[in-house]
């Protein structure tokens, strides 16, 4: 359970920081001097935080190292390269990447990952309703179903909750403090854009299927079976990714549409009725910006 302890996986929120001063970098530079810019010994923060995220980047993949300790060299790996200093954007879509090749083909070698835990925790929490649904460290505590001990303390659910907006999947609540919802807008766009050109339109079902391997964890994707979470029909976007499809199609930058010709339509869900929304078409606009 790495990823979901501090004390042994460095946060996203000190992960990134480092990873801009690394971006800049034109070639190696000792730990010594990383830990000097960005840690400095003037703000009294110790360097604790800066060691474990080259440590975690490293590990995914983002910087390579030779040496040790704080004479270490550290340049960008393969996952960090062209990744531009102000691109968090790029930086979420490869810490997604990354983190989920961690299992190998298919979801293969499960409880050998230390992202195991965080990334089952994903497919489950990505089953519920954004509309509806959210998530707190007290309602979790009580809440029996949760597949993991993430709410045994307040500093285990605060890595879930770092983690899932780091790579796109989850989002704070707007109308609750301290609490989360399954929003995965933010990583539905940017697979979207490997998927779809401006202006481009595609079959709604083959852009789901796309979905699903670019973001497994979602229902019906292959690390989200492979954690035992059943999904009914591949036609089913689920709530989650309705939610996220939905958000894109109202803001302009998504059309979502149902041919009277379309042999197949997929289903989106939708709070305001008992049945579901159908769509045989999805194309991106080029005009919206959201």
């Amino acid at each position: 359970m790495a990823y979901l302890n501090p004390t042994q996986t460095a946060r996203p929120d000190f992960i990134w920081p480092v990873f801009r001063f690394m971006a800049v970098q034109r070639g190696g530079i000792s730990q010594r001097r990383i830990i000097a810019f960005t840690a400095p010994g003037s703000l009294g923060a110790g360097d604790s935080d800066v060691v474990m995220s080259l440590r975690t980047l490293g590990e995914l993949g983002f910087l390579e190292s030779q040496g040790r300790g704080d004479e270490a060299s550290w340049t960008l790996g393969a996952m960090g390269k062209g990744i531009a200093v102000d691109d968090y954007a790029m930086f979420q879509k490869r810490l997604r990447s990354a983190l989920f090749a961690s299992f190998g083909p298919d979801g293969r070698d499960l409880a050998d990952s230390p992202a195991a835990d965080l990334i089952r925790v994903l497919c489950w929490f990505l089953k519920s309703d954004p509309h509806t649904e959210f998530a707190t460290l007290a309602s979790v505590q009580t809440d029996k179903t949760w597949p993991s001990d993430i709410a045994s303390n307040d500093t285990r659910w605060g890595a879930f909750q770092s983690w899932g907006a780091a790579t796109g999947l989850t989002a704070s609540a707007p109308h609750a403090a301290s609490a989360c919802i399954a929003d995965c807008a933010a990583a539905v766009r940017q697979a979207l854009e490997e998927l779809l050109d401006p202006g481009q339109e595609k079959e709604a079902l083959e852009v789901l299927r796309g979905l699903r391997v670019l973001i497994p964890v979602l229902p019906g994707g292959s690390l989200s079976e492979a954690f035992g979470f059943r999904h009914e029909s591949e036609l089913e976007a689920g709530s989650a990714l309705s939610f996220a499809l939905r958000r894109w199609d109202i803001e302009g930058w998504l059309k979502l549409d149902l041919r009277s010709d379309s042999k197949t339509q997929i289903k989106l869900f939708t709070p305001d009725s008992d049945f579901s929304l159908l769509y045989s078409t999805v194309k991106r606009l080029e005009s919206a910006g959201a």
